[in-house]
């Protein structure tokens, strides 16, 4: 079982002296750091691993949905850059285009601010972000709401 989160939007130290990778829930992940002392990884931020995803962990086990970042990013301790498997906590934030470089199209299915979602199948694994992020961040910044 999941220990209980924070309800003020803070991050809990995980339970018992565990790392990060004792959370085994993605969103679950964005509310903790990591609780081993003795580690260079001690106090620092998880981050969840992207959706169908996980992290190497150098072994076949693929289940780790949770490191510290810096671990993930590879700037602290034994860890390796894993940014094309970092996941978000939250929605990314991102700016609206200014209103004049947007054309709204007469009798278009999905108004601006409408309801959008898209599916993909089958897609790769850039290293720093794949089209699939990239159109989302764009249909976003459009005013789609995705």
């Amino acid at each position: 079982a999941e220990p209980p989160m924070p309800q003020d939007g803070s991050r809990l130290r995980v339970p018992r002296g565990l790392g990060c990778d004792a959370v085994t829930d993605r969103e679950a992940c964005c509310h903790y750091v990591d609780g081993r002392d003795e580690m260079p990884y001690g106090g620092q931020d998880c981050a969840p691993a992207r959706a169908n995803t996980w992290f190497d962990v150098g072994h076949d086990i693929q289940t780790v949905v949770c490191q510290p970042r810096c671990w993930a990013t590879g700037s602290c301790g034994g860890g390796a850059a894993q940014e094309s498997r970092l996941g978000f906590c939250g929605r990314p934030e991102v700016s609206l285009l200014p209103q004049e470089a947007l054309v709204t199209q007469e009798g278009a299915r999905v108004p601006v601010g409408g309801q959008l979602r898209f599916y993909v199948i089958g897609s790769s694994n850039a290293a720093w972000q794949t089209w699939v992020d990239q159109m989302h961040a764009r249909l976003m910044r459009m005013g789609y709401n995705v």
